[in-house]
């Protein structure tokens, strides 16, 4: 990607690691130390660590940058003119969370002009935070990863995060890629990771993600880093993704592993 304007990515660099530390500092203070939740309208579960990390974060972003837009989970967004959007997801995998499961996230990600920028993907327990922007490659506390590169689909490692959330599109697609898998004993496909599962394609160990019916607050982190460690990551339709696009992801650990993916995908 390339921008035109000069932006003061260094200075957004420094910020997104305060707000990253900041939304561990929480995280962890109700990990595994607190199992109340509610239910929202959604049918979504939600715990006071989602409420506490996105009001933290907003505060933060609102005394830092107080002209930029903010588009998180919990809460009402305000619309302000502004090139730049914050996009939040105080617990990604709030279920992972409830269940004690390490593989819940905080998912930070900073666009200009609809296009994502910069963002981590946090995990508190694991002390592991993925960061990725426009002008660099992807790391993993500090250090630089890429994808596996793998092309082939029969020998990719699969994942997705719950198979009861996809259409009886997404349904057909999930089981005519896993179908072509060598390994089929054990079904073929890892459930469960939510954004983690991004960063362990990025760190190169799955091949490749199918998902649907995503909200941006869900992908947008993920685009800079799947991208930036040389994997890609598309719509359905094979389409570059940002802001406005459609919910359905598909990433992947090389061009090639994307193509013969995406071909199977446009024939159902």
């Amino acid at each position: 990607m390339i921008l035109k304007e000069k932006l003061p990515i260094n200075e957004y660099k420094i910020f997104i690691n305060k707000l990253a530390d900041i939304a561990s500092q929480i995280s962890l203070q109700y990990f595994r130390n607190i199992n109340n939740y509610n239910i929202k309208n959604d049918s979504s579960l939600v715990t006071i660590a989602d409420k506490e990390v996105e009001l933290a974060l907003r505060k933060e972003i609102n005394k830092q940058y107080p002209e930029h837009n903010i588009f998180a989970e919990e809460y009402e967004n305000e619309e302000i003119k502004s090139d730049y959007v914050w996009y939040i997801d105080p617990i990604d995998g709030t279920h992972a969370f409830i269940a004690g499961k390490p593989s819940f996230t905080n998912l930070i990600a900073l666009s200009y002009k609809n296009i994502p920028i910069l963002s981590v993907i946090n995990q508190p327990f694991t002390n592991e935070r993925w960061q990725a922007s426009y002008d660099e490659n992807t790391t993993l506390n500090g250090k630089v990863i890429n994808s596996s590169n793998k092309s082939d689909i029969k020998d990719s490692i699969i994942s997705t995060t719950s198979p009861y959330l996809f259409s009886e599109r997404g349904e057909k697609v999930i089981s005519n890629v896993k179908n072509i898998l060598a390994y089929q004993k054990s079904g073929g496909i890892n459930f469960g990771g939510d954004a983690y599962q991004y960063g362990l394609l990025a760190l190169g160990y799955i091949d490749l993600i199918i998902e649907e019916n995503l909200k941006p607050y869900d992908f947008v982190a993920l685009i800079p880093i799947v991208s930036s460690s040389g994997g890609v990551i598309t719509n359905w339709e094979g389409e570059e993704i940002n802001i406005n696009s459609n919910s359905n992801i598909l990433a992947s650990a090389s061009k090639k592993l994307h193509k013969k993916t995406l071909d199977i995908i446009k024939q159902i």
